[in-house]
């Protein structure tokens, strides 16, 4: 997952130790045999890519724009 972000010019991210539940069943969700969905694995991702950028933005002291989470 990560080399796809970096190869896509996104940053490396960490699924967080309270976001493994979540993480887990949107696995699930992806790989169901019936109606499987990659929008809740898309939509985690994303956030942590969010966080990843905030993170970086903290430490850097970069101010950045309200961006809500998804």
């Amino acid at each position: 997952m990560n080399l796809i972000l970096v190869n896509k010019g996104y940053c490396v991210v960490s699924i967080p130790p309270i976001w493994r539940h979540k993480y887990i069943q949107a696995l699930i969700a992806a790989q169901r045999a019936v109606n499987p969905s990659d929008e809740p694995f898309n939509l985690l991702i994303a956030e942590c890519v969010l966080e990843a950028q905030r993170d970086y933005s903290r430490m850097l002291r970069i101010p950045l724009a309200n961006i809500t989470p998804l």
